[in-house]
């Protein structure tokens, strides 16, 4: 599934959700830089929230919640790679 805010959705086998950004998103910002959330995992979220941000070489963004729901917290590898967010964006590379 994806959002318009090229986000890609995967459904986990525990009924949660995995959420990342599209090929388009990550080349439209460039070799990734940074990322952070402004939520801490156990918060409630609506869809459109601000859950964090992403920071590439070409630009910064938002990141959008995409269904109301409760935020798990982010992918734990990116903060040793981060780089997977660009090279297995679909598979090891989701953001929360």
């Amino acid at each position: 599934l994806y959002s318009p805010s090229h986000a890609w959705l995967a459904r986990q086998a525990d009924g949660s959700w995995r959420v990342g950004l599209t090929r388009f998103a990550t080349r439209m910002l460039g070799e990734m830089v940074d990322h952070g959330f402004e939520l801490e995992p156990g918060a409630s979220v609506a869809t459109g929230q601000i859950v964090g941000w992403v920071e590439g070489f070409k630009a910064i963004s938002d990141l959008f919640c995409v269904a109301h729901g409760e935020f798990l917290g982010g992918n734990p590898a990116l903060k040793e790679k981060l780089a997977l967010v660009d090279r297995d964006g679909y598979r090891e590379g989701w953001l929360y």
